[in-house]
């Protein structure tokens, strides 16, 4: 522990960041870490029963806290990638239904733009149709006025309904 507190003293007078001294403890402690593993796989079968089990309880549990150092790690970085999936997933979601509204709205201008026209053409259709009805009435009112028959104006009437029903 002495030697860690002599690193960490001289790394802070050569100005590095305290990321820098925490990433620096972390690779010592490893290090020490291994080292002792190493000890204690080499240990020879020959000492004492007692004095086996605890190197073995020793060794378990470093190889233990190595192998959950991984699974965290692992866990960490499966957490971030499901993270940044669904933060894809969500913007491929809201893009979608931006252009699903803008259709939508699209859609409804085009409603409303149609339904303007057909009013405008009812109008149209209207005046038409109201000219005609009103040129049948004069024709059929003023019999003196047109010097042709009965047959004549109402072939006359049924042409005029029938170019009204075009429009």
């Amino acid at each position: 522990m002495a030697d860690l507190e002599e690193a960490l003293v001289k790394h802070r007078s050569n100005h590095i960041t305290g990321s820098e001294m925490a990433e620096t403890r972390k690779k010592w402690i490893e290090s020490h870490i291994q080292n002792r593993l190493t000890q204690l796989e080499e240990l020879p079968t020959s000492i004492g029963e007692d004095l086996q089990s605890k190197c073995l309880l020793e060794l378990y549990g470093l190889k233990l806290i190595k192998v959950d150092k991984r699974r965290n790690e692992m866990l960490r970085l499966t957490k971030l990638e499901e993270e940044e999936k669904n933060r894809v997933e969500t913007r491929k979601r809201k893009f979608f239904a931006e252009i699903l509204n803008a259709i939508r709205e699209l859609q409804l201008q085009v409603q409303a733009s149609q339904k303007r026209r057909k009013q405008r053409n009812d109008v149209v259709q209207m005046c038409i149709l109201s000219s005609v009805l009103d040129k049948c009435l004069r024709l059929l009112a003023f019999e003196s006025a047109a010097p042709c028959d009965t047959s004549c104006k109402l072939r006359y009437v049924a042409l005029l309904f029938r170019i009204a029903l075009v429009f």
